[in-house]
């Protein structure tokens, strides 16, 4: 069996929705499933009696929040606490964290809002400190009943699909399925916002939970396995098909935050036919003059009797005939021109108004 491993790298902060290295009280509305992030650290250790805190809102009053605190180094009266709501008087969902090398899983608060602080104490550190933070506004949408079965339909506008019970962690025993198809003519492409799915015993092996991601009857081909843990970067995936298949399995024990994807339909570029230009050929007499542009009624006669008519745009008409010797026009009121030509004479005469 051929399986794909999905390759996922945590990159600088730049390539998130917004990354901030700062310290102070910051307000922040977030939209549905934007990554919002905001970190601090210090080579030489942070300031004494420093004060931070940051206030993450979604913007849907709908949605709750799915967070993560990570890259934790702080010394021993240095803490860190949250809060499911906007202020430190609101429900305390993390109580004065501390330590090096530390980290808390994605989780949620029961709230649209949550308020983090972190405070450092009297005893200064003069190695490495740090503090990392990632946050994301959302609600569930594995499918309107359940999760099983769900046919979605691709436009070109990007729809979400998320982990059953996002923001919440996901459910242990739980196995959804979800197609999703686009026009014929168009190719599907997948966005993984974030990411938070047991890992296997290997990076090719998600023997535990995972997102399979197939053609139609070609599960045991797929085009790749998704089951990392702590993943708040954007991966985009174009796929070649228009028509794609994903299971979601989790086994009996050890849930975790799920995951975030977009979907869309790539249509062909529309093409477009310009009619043929027409073009008018335009005939000038030996005095550099239209002859016949301006919609003249022109009717000619060569030397075997042939004669060709045109009219101009005022109504004029023009009658000429052309024998071996001369070429003579004429018009109702009876005015002439005798011009020479070659062999002849060429009289013209034109009809008035």
């Amino acid at each position: 069996m051929k399986i794909h491993g999905i390759c996922l790298f945590v990159l600088s902060g730049v390539l998130l929705g917004e990354a901030q290295d700062t310290c102070g009280d910051f307000v922040k509305t977030l939209d549905d499933f934007t990554v919002q992030r905001y970190f601090l650290e210090s080579d030489t250790g942070f300031e004494n009696d420093l004060s931070c805190s940051w206030t993450l809102k979604a913007a849907n009053s709908g949605s709750r929040i799915a967070y993560q605190l990570t890259d934790i180094n702080l010394g021993s009266d240095d803490y860190i606490n949250a809060y499911a709501g906007t202020s430190d008087f609101d429900t305390n969902v993390v109580s004065n964290h501390s330590g090096i090398g530390s980290s808390i899983n994605v989780q949620s608060v029961n709230s649209p809002n949550i308020h983090v602080t972190l405070q450092t104490g009297s005893v200064k550190q003069t190695t490495r400190q740090s503090f990392d933070g990632y946050y994301m506004a959302g609600s569930d949408q594995s499918g309107t009943v359940s999760c099983v079965n769900q046919t979605l339909v691709a436009t070109a506008v990007p729809q979400f699909l998320t982990s059953p019970g996002f923001p919440d962690n996901y459910p242990t025993s739980k196995k959804c399925s979800w197609s999703i198809t686009s026009p014929e003519s168009a190719t599907l492409e997948l966005t993984f916002h974030m990411i938070d799915i047991e890992e296997g015993d290997s990076s090719t092996i998600c023997n535990y939970d995972g997102l399979v991601v197939y053609r139609p009857g070609q599960k045991d081909t797929p085009e790749f396995l998704v089951c990392r843990r702590g993943v708040w970067v954007s991966e985009t995936h174009p796929m070649s098909t228009n028509e794609i298949q994903l299971d979601f399995t989790s086994d009996g024990s050890d849930a975790y935050g799920g995951f975030v994807l977009s979907y869309k339909a790539n249509l062909p570029p529309t093409t477009t036919t310009k009619p043929t230009p027409t073009t008018e050929e335009i005939t000038t007499d030996s005095s550099g003059c239209n002859n016949g542009s301006d919609g003249e009624t022109t009717t000619s006669q060569n030397s075997d009797g042939e004669t060709a008519t045109s009219q101009n745009s005022d109504g004029e008409a023009t009658t000429s005939q052309n024998y071996d010797d001369q070429s003579t026009n004429s018009d109702e009121s009876g005015s002439s021109d005798i011009n020479p030509s070659e062999g002849g004479l060429s009289v013209s005469i034109t009809n008035g108004d």
